[in-house]
């Protein structure tokens, strides 16, 4: 009973890191567009701003939108300072946002995790199996030394080298306690 008890308490301590982890990434994420809106409020200078030129009929296909002024493309994000059109193609004069890119790649990363498979698409299952037994590895066979010699040796050998003063012997009988209440 007490193992159920103590399995359920590891699975939604295990839930409970996940779930915090995805949360503190979320205000992560907030806090850097808030820092980012002021800085352009501010201002940011021209030479620190990345142009973006996309034609008219593919700009929706390749851009992936967050929201009127923010899109991410190739998987980075990208917050729109301002933009330029002409009659074929727009022009996005823009701030490459590496915080949000970092903290969006650490998000699908714990999601992967979540969802039981890392990045590379294999499954962590028998990852975390491998982890929880190494853990709690519990073994009922003795085991089994090849060279028994060279244990016992190397094991005698650190022993009288880890004592203190191997001149001074304990008292032999040892002394009586008295306790007096």
């Amino acid at each position: 009973m007490w193992i159920r008890t103590l399995g359920i308490f590891l699975l939604a301590s295990l839930v409970f890191v996940l779930m915090g982890s995805f949360i503190g990434l979320q205000l992560q994420r907030k806090v850097v567009r808030k820092s980012v809106k002021w800085k352009m409020l501010e201002g940011i200078p021209a030479d620190q701003l990345v142009c973006l030129k996309f034609s008219k009929t593919n700009v929706d296909d390749v851009l992936n939108w967050k929201h009127s002024k923010e899109f991410s493309y190739k998987e980075e994000m990208y917050d729109i300072v301002y933009k330029k059109e002409t009659t074929d193609s727009v022009f996005y004069y823009c701030w490459w946002d590496h915080e949000e890119t970092a903290l969006n790649k650490k998000l699908s990363a714990l999601i992967y995790i979540a969802l039981n498979q890392n990045a590379s698409g294999k499954s962590t299952n028998n990852k975390l199996q491998v982890l929880l037994q190494v853990l709690f590895f519990q073994s009922t066979s003795k085991p089994e030394f090849d060279n028994c010699t060279q244990l016992s040796r190397l094991y005698f050998h650190t022993a009288v080298l880890s004592t203190g003063n191997p001149g001074i012997s304990p008292p032999n009988p040892p002394p009586e306690t008295f306790i007096s209440i």
